[in-house]
């Protein structure tokens, strides 16, 4: 009996600092979740949830249309979510989405094109990035959408498990662009030619159709 209660009281130390350590980890406000739809959620615009936010979060974007003229000042997880009326679209009235976070991931959006005026298509982009950021699976009107400043990666950055037709494979995927007029010769679902937005801009692996497909 004794020997049992030894054991006892010498485990209970080492399960009481395991459960703590759980409890901090669950807790760290890295690893918070926030979610960002038209309704019944927390927050129904991409700006709350960003001043909301702290580095390294995930905030997941359902589907809806977002008008927010946005600057990403903070490393973040956007991810966008078809929860049934397809991808959320990022359509800033006026203005733009800016990636001012080195290290911001970007990925599950539709952007069409900019309602913005000026004649140069640097001012007519929808999504700009001034610092590195990771951005793919998401459709775009064209080359002119996206203003970059600084060197990104437009792909993913692990090979994904994915779907096209009936075939399953498994592959790097970037974006999809709709002025793209590559070829796809090995049927994939991913072009043979990069798009090239600039010298230090390339899309290795951009989508034939639109994500859904």
């Amino acid at each position: 009996k004794r020997l049992f209660v030894s054991r006892s009281t010498s485990i209970l130390p080492a399960l009481l600092i395991v459960m703590l350590m759980l409890l901090l980890l669950l807790t760290a406000p890295g690893l918070a979740g926030i979610r960002v739809c038209p309704e019944d959620c927390d927050y129904s615009s991409l700006e709350q949830a960003l001043n909301a936010s702290s580095t390294d979060d995930t905030i997941t974007v359902c589907s809806g249309v977002y008008n927010d003229t946005v600057v990403v000042s903070r490393r973040v997880n956007l991810h966008g979510m078809d929860t049934g009326q397809g991808k959320p679209v990022l359509a800033p009235e006026e203005g733009r989405l800016i990636l001012a976070a080195s290290g911001t991931a970007l990925s599950g959006f539709s952007f069409p094109a900019s309602q913005a005026g000026g004649s140069e298509p640097a001012e007519n982009c929808s999504l700009e990035v001034i610092l590195p950021a990771s951005i793919f699976f998401n459709d775009f009107s064209g080359k002119g959408s996206v203003c970059p400043e600084d060197e990104a990666s437009w792909n993913s950055s692990r090979m994904i498990n994915y779907q096209f037709g009936s075939r399953v494979m498994r592959g790097y995927l970037g974006n999809y662009w709709a002025d793209y007029n590559g070829s796809d010769e090995d049927g994939d679902g991913i072009g043979d030619e990069p798009v090239v937005l600039n010298d230090k801009n390339i899309d290795y692996h951009p989508l034939i159709y639109p994500v859904d497909n």
